[in-house]
């Protein structure tokens, strides 16, 4: 049996441990959403997350992907280095397996992203931006956003450590040169640097 989720349709899994199994091929079509509850995610292949089938796996670039779980999860290989949609609303907290970027909405529900070396961006060019919607949850690590050039305030920059949200909002006064920033939190002494420190 292969598994299509078609353009328009929503998959949710139930639990943690439901699988869509068997020795099929699965398919997130463009413009289909998943909803994602394992704590590995999902993944290419092997027999770990919520899609389990031993044939191919296709998760589409331009589809949406829901992290909803109970316990701590991690995003998989399975999902794309590009995505059309990201929701995180897992209190738990998401890490990220590679790096991803949304061209649509980042929606922060609940719970932290977790980067460890990867790179969670928004847009994915100074002509395709994406949108950030925050209630709560931030990002661990690295966070790479794409602006244009034009004069703009209040992009911010959903930044923290694991505890503490330490968001950064940047207003600019005269059109920037459009391009990309990548910001992170760290703690820590970060030494003079041109800081008038004394």
């Amino acid at each position: 049996v292969n598994f299509n989720v078609n353009t328009n349709a929503f998959l949710q899994m139930v639990a943690e441990n439901t699988a869509i199994s068997g020795g099929g091929t699965f398919t997130l079509s463009s413009a289909a959403k998943l909803g994602i509850k394992s704590a590995n995610g999902i993944t290419t292949s092997g027999g770990s997350g919520n899609i389990v089938v031993t044939g191919s796996r296709s998760y589409n670039t331009n589809a949406d992907y829901l992290y909803n779980g109970t316990v701590g999860q991690s995003t998989g290989n399975g999902l794309p280095a590009t995505n059309r949609n990201l929701t995180i609303d897992n209190a738990a907290g998401v890490t990220l397996t590679s790096s991803t970027a949304t061209s649509g909405t980042l929606t922060f529900n609940a719970g932290n992203v977790t980067t460890n070396a990867n790179t969670l961006t928004l847009g994915t060019s100074a002509s395709v931006l994406g949108t950030l919607t925050r209630t709560s949850g931030h990002v661990v690590g690295n966070f790479r956003r794409w602006i244009d050039n034009v004069t703009t305030t209040g992009i911010i920059f959903p930044v923290g450590t694991s505890s503490i949200y330490n968001g950064i909002t940047l207003d600019f006064t005269a059109a920037p040169t459009e391009g990309s920033i990548t910001s992170r939190f760290d703690t820590g002494f970060p030494g003079v640097y041109g800081l008038p420190v004394s």
